[in-house]
């Protein structure tokens, strides 16, 4: 990956916390009343 739009150091991090990080987010999901659940949006696509 050498593309310049991140460092080596920083997709290490990534890598290395996914699990913490993804926690993270999560939680502060959970906290902000929001959910990833598709059948709980606002808009739901009726196709």
């Amino acid at each position: 990956h050498d593309s310049g739009l991140f460092t080596w150091d920083y997709l290490f991090e990534l890598a290395t916390r996914q699990e913490q990080l993804w926690a993270d987010y999560l939680a502060q999901l959970g906290a902000a009343g929001k959910s990833r659940d598709p059948d709980e949006s606002v808009v739901r696509l009726m196709l």
